[in-house]
């Protein structure tokens, strides 16, 4: 409001480096959103995305408002399609680098977004660390949430 910058700046560094601390994924979104703290702003949506089951309490999802909660779900759906063209396009995109069998998502509901296990042996692979998943998410923030820009 009186443009005091460096204040601002000084002050968001020294929130344990650029993060306040003690608050959920959901509220350091609302606040990035607010305060215009890209650095908050791209933290906390990411860990949303990343998240396998985005539930919100009703306080977050008031802080968050109906626009930025469809944008970090169509977020989210962009990469689950992203990981299922791979899987169709090439039958061994997700193949086991233990032995090559297949990779299929996990069958308990709290490992449906988040993990392919192989068939043969139940190694884990997180979805994440599959090629281009945080380029999809950056892409995806920097669209829907443009003040998230650094």
């Amino acid at each position: 409001m009186w443009d005091f910058v460096r204040l601002r700046e000084n002050s968001i560094r020294r929130l344990a480096g650029g993060t306040p601390l003690g608050v959920s994924s959901a509220e350091r979104t609302a606040l990035g959103l607010k305060y215009r703290v890209p650095q908050w702003t791209q933290s906390g949506v990411t860990a949303l995305v990343k998240q396998n089951q985005l539930v919100l309490t009703q306080h977050e999802k008031d802080l968050l408002g109906l626009e930025a909660m469809l944008s970090i779900f169509e977020i989210r759906e962009e990469l689950r399609g992203d990981w299922e063209k791979k899987a169709m396009a090439n039958d061994r995109a997700f193949s086991c680098p233990a032995h090559g069998a297949t990779m299929c998502r996990g069958t308990r509901p709290e490992e449906w977004n988040i993990a392919l296990k192989c068939t043969h042996c139940q190694i884990r692979l997180d979805m994440i660390l599959l090629t281009g998943s945080m380029t999809i998410i950056q892409q995806g923030i920097e669209r829907r949430f443009p003040d998230a820009r650094t």
